[in-house]
């Protein structure tokens, strides 16, 4: 099989093609007493915050593989030279630091600063100071081999200006700064890949190339898609350390009114209200794409759809810190075409109303599949009410296809699916920008691949065809390990169209909940399953993303979808209803619970005690009250 292109890469592509041809907030914070949210109502008044100082804003990166190229820069330092446009800067410069500035630029595609420096050239210092762009630009560009440190810096833009853009070899450290970009209703563009499940018109941070990016103590604020992004590269590595981050909206905050969390920075305290995903403010906090490894400590992260996002290669987080917060509105954290990559939290609290750990495997829309590596150690984890914990799921990423999902037809009935192992498929084969599935036949003793879009046709032409059958592989194992702590939540493992295996152990651990094999159905927003074939379409509505990974389980016989659990290290399993599995482990210090009433196991149908031990097949525990 041809090397392709990935599909997260041709979205950041498609991405920053759109946003050169045409660059072109409010919402509702979470309340306290029985949410979870730190901090309590609160919000923006009817316009945009205002920036400590000056004005209001908004940020930005439409951009993909490469800090998007803008026109003009207002200030260019090198560490040799400084180049500045004093039409828009007031302030100190000289070849190597900026300081007590302001810049200031509106509709201007420009950016604020520049700094490209060559290998061995000076510390790049700027400090102390405000940039303020509307609509269009960035506000601070680090390129080349620039060693740059950023502090006590305001970049507070309005509409699709980007905030922070890092690229080549460049290495930035950002602190006691803010970085906030405002939505405007009134600009807004659907730019970020729809197939993500998310809609977005800026990044307000995006580390590219080889470039490593760090926040400490400060906060980064996007109106949409995006707060601390990677993005297409060979070695970027982003880091937050005491960082407050969301998807919202920002300002100076306001005695006596209540925020969904507060910061202070350089003296002064901000008000951060989280957004409403369906209204202008959808996005995640943090993606890391292409193998990279990312890493958070002591943050506090605020999503409306996503906290982390993991792409392609061997992707890795680790989250680290007792005062870390992580909520979302939706999902925590979520895996797509990550190969073996690990995800590893220790300490700190983490709530999502929907799903905390979201894996998407294969799908014919989605073909590198996903077998990321999940650890969880002394962490408080919740879900909300009818939430899941960790889910593997047939992926709904919609590919190239930036305009519609459509509900898979099994989903009518997917006690039709049938087990794929042992049996027979045909080869197929992938190439091409954007990259084509072909599948393979025997035509005059040659293989020859065919689209599928002309396959009808070439092989009515071609009756002599043989399509090339070859044995099923199955996809490679998910794993999740959670260690030292109480939980409440279901696992499932709902995939169809491969067979792949998610294996969860528990060490010194408890969780109560459904542990299973399952039917996983797409629902609308009353949570009634959609019938298979049904479209939703990437159109002008504000919440036709949110359907993306929103899924109603129903506990059932594994078919494709085995489950396997370990329980060990005086793990206990609190059973609710009834479970499915195919492997469980039991070690002598360990025990299965019912939450109320008794428990049963049966293997292969055969009523089996419940002990330490080892069983493999078609396992069945049913708590009964």
């Amino acid at each position: 099989m041809k090397k392709i292109l990935r599909i997260s890469q041709i979205a950041a592509m498609l991405a920053l093609l759109l946003g050169v041809i045409a660059l072109a907030a409010d919402g509702p914070s979470m309340q306290g007493g029985s949410s979870p949210m730190q901090g309590g109502q609160g919000g923006m008044p009817s316009g945009q915050g205002g920036m400590p100082g000056g004005q209001g804003g908004g940020p930005g990166m439409p951009g993909g593989g490469s800090p998007m190229p803008q026109n003009n820069p207002i200030v260019t330092i090198t560490g040799e030279t400084v180049k500045v446009d004093n039409t828009y800067f007031k302030g100190k410069s000289s070849a190597t630091e900026l300081s007590d500035f302001t810049i200031s630029a509106d509709n201007k595609n420009v950016v604020g600063v520049t700094i490209n420096a060559k290998e061995g050239a000076n510390k790049i210092v700027v400090k102390n100071g405000k940039i303020s762009l509307v609509e269009r630009g960035t506000g601070i560009s680090i390129l080349g081999k620039s060693n740059a440190l950023i502090d006590g810096v305001v970049v507070w833009n309005k509409g699709n200006a980007d905030g922070v853009s890092a690229g080549d070899n460049s290495n930035a450290l950002i602190k006691n700064t803010v970085v906030y970009g405002a939505q405007d209703p009134s600009t807004y563009r659907r730019i970020s890949p729809f197939a993500l499940g998310i809609a977005g018109s800026m990044r307000v941070t995006c580390a590219v190339g080889n470039s490593a990016v760090t926040y400490q103590d400060s906060i980064v604020v996007s109106g949409s898609w995006a707060a601390l992004s990677t993005d297409a590269g060979s070695g970027v590595c982003l880091k937050s350390d005491k960082v407050l981050a969301g998807i919202g909206t920002l300002e100076v905050a306001q005695k006596d009114k209540k925020y969904t969390a507060t910061k202070t920075v350089n003296n002064v305290t901000y008000g951060f209200t989280l957004g409403d995903s369906a209204k202008y403010n959808s996005g995640y906090i943090s993606y890391c794409d292409t193998g990279f490894h990312n890493y958070y400590n002591d943050s506090q992260f605020y999503a409306t759809d996503y906290d982390l996002i993991l792409s392609t290669g061997k992707a890795s987080a680790t989250v680290t810190g007792k005062d870390t917060y992580v909520y979302s509105d939706r999902i925590g954290v979520m895996w797509h075409k990550t190969a073996g990559g690990t995800v590893d939290i220790t300490d700190g609290s983490w709530y999502a109303k929907q799903c905390l750990f979201m894996m998407k495997g294969y799908s014919s829309t989605d073909t590198e599949g996903c077998y990321p590596n999940l650890i969880v150690d002394k962490t408080d984890l919740k879900i909300g009410p009818g939430g899941v914990l960790l889910q593997l799921m047939t992926s709904d990423d919609c590919g190239l296809n930036f305009e519609a999902l459509q509900v898979p037809a099994v989903e009518s009935d997917l006690s039709k699916v049938a087990c794929l192992l042992g049996t027979k498929v045909q080869k197929t084969s992938s190439e091409g920008f954007p990259p084509t599935t072909s599948y393979v036949y025997l035509s005059g003793g040659k293989e020859v691949s065919v689209t599928a879009d002309k396959r009808d046709a070439w092989v009515k032409a071609n009756p002599d065809a043989k399509p090339v059958m070859v044995d099923y592989t199955s996809q490679k194992t998910a794993t999740s390990v959670f260690k030292n702590l109480k939980v409440k939540g279901d696992i499932y493992n709902g995939v169809w169209e491969a067979y792949q295996a998610v294996d969860v152990t528990f060490e010194n651990a408890s969780i109560t909940g459904v542990i299973s094999s399952s039917f996983a159905n797409h629902v609308d927003a009353k949570g009634q399953a959609l019938a298979g074939g049904t479209v939703i379409k990437a159109d002008t509505t504000l919440d036709c993303h949110l359907g993306m990974g929103r899924l109603k389980n129903t506990a059932a016989p594994t078919v494709n979808n085995p489950v396997y659990l370990t329980l060990a290290k005086g793990s206990t399993w609190i059973a609710s209803g009834t479970s499915y599995l195919s492997k469980l482990v039991i070690d002598e210090s360990s025990s299965i619970k019912a939450e109320q009433g008794a428990v049963t196991m049966t293997v292969n149908g055969v009523k089996t005690p419940i002990k330490a031990g080892a069983y493999e097949g078609k396992i069945v525990i049913t708590a009964k009250s």
